[in-house]
C-alpha cells in the first residue's frame, strides 16, 4: 500500500490552503460594508425617520435601508428607498 495514495497529501494541503484563503477573503469582505443609524427626512412621506443604512466603505455610497421607523423594528422595508438617491446625491 505504500505510494498508492501519493496524490492525497498535496490535495489535502491545497484544500487547507484554499480554506485559509477563503476565510481571509470573507473576513476582509465583512469590513467593506458598514451599518449606520441615521435620522433623516423621508422624501416619500416628508417626516423625520430613524433608519439603519448600509454603506459601502470603499465608494462611500449608501446601498440599502435595513430598517426604518416607518415600518417598525421587525418589518422589512418595502418602499422605493428614495432616501438612498437623496443621500448619494
Amino acid at each position: 500500500m505504500t505510494g498508492e495514495a501519493h496524490w492525497m497529501d498535496p490535495l489535502l494541503m491545497l484544500l487547507g490552503g484554499l480554506g485559509v484563503v477563503f476565510m481571509i477573503w470573507m473576513g476582509s469582505r465583512v469590513e467593506l460594508l458598514r451599518r449606520r443609524r441615521r435620522r433623516l427626512i423621508c422624501p416619500q412621506i416628508g417626516k423625520s425617520v430613524d433608519c439603519r443604512l448600509v454603506q459601502d466603505t470603499l465608494t462611500k455610497d449608501w446601498l440599502d435601508v435595513e430598517q426604518c421607523s416607518v415600518f417598525g423594528p421587525t418589518q422589512r422595508v418595502s418602499c422605493g428607498k428614495a432616501c438612498l438617491s437623496t443621500l448619494n446625491g
